[in-house]
């Protein structure tokens, strides 16, 4: 795995972040059943490819980061530092026609 730079890692995930609100917006209501399951299974080999870098970090942050850096447990400043994002589902009840 090659070493990222901050600058090259913020970017990625700012992409990364903009291409999952745009996969947000859209509808599929238009897709036949086949093409509804090449997409599931793209997305499916996306999110698992995610995993990958997600564990390096958490890796990364076992070996590098003392407790009092954390404060407390690696397990707990990872539940601690979670914010409360916008999902997916919240972004399509908030943009388009109330549920009848």
């Amino acid at each position: 795995m090659a070493a990222g730079s901050l600058e090259e890692i913020d970017r990625v995930l700012d992409g990364l972040d903009v291409y999952a609100d745009r996969l947000c917006e859209l509808s599929f209501e238009t897709q036949s059943t086949v093409q509804l399951l090449h997409a599931q299974e793209a997305l499916q080999r996306v999110v698992r490819k995610l995993r990958v870098p997600g564990h390096a970090m958490i890796n990364q942050l076992a070996v590098q980061a003392a407790a009092q850096e954390l404060g407390g447990t690696l397990g707990q400043a990872h539940l601690d530092y979670q914010q409360p994002r916008t999902s997916c589902m919240h972004h399509r009840r908030t943009t388009t026609q109330p549920r009848r």
